[in-house]
């Protein structure tokens, strides 16, 4: 696992954010935002691509069960929360 800590600063999502606007950011890097962590396995962009790789696309995420997005390790009803506020 690649920890978020060994990014450069400014590969992060928050510091592209800031620095380019969101229109710059993919949307593996606009979830890993909202998800803000990821687990011991995975930081929080691997995270990010895990859940993009079930759900292709924000809208379908958005649209997503509570069971379905809990169904993935690493995603609590706090994410879920977020996720739902898209």
């Amino acid at each position: 696992m690649t920890t978020i800590s060994n990014i450069p600063a400014s590969s992060m999502p928050r510091e592209r954010l800031i620095t380019y606007g969101v229109q710059a950011l993919s949307d593996q890097e606009l979830l890993a935002i909202l998800l803000r962590t990821g687990t011991k396995a995975k930081n929080v962009l691997e995270l990010a691509g895990q859940v993009l790789m079930i759900f292709p696309n924000l809208y379908e995420l958005k649209n997503a069960n509570l069971a379905e997005l809990c169904s993935i390790h690493g995603i609590g009803e706090t994410k879920v929360i977020a996720l739902h506020i898209l």
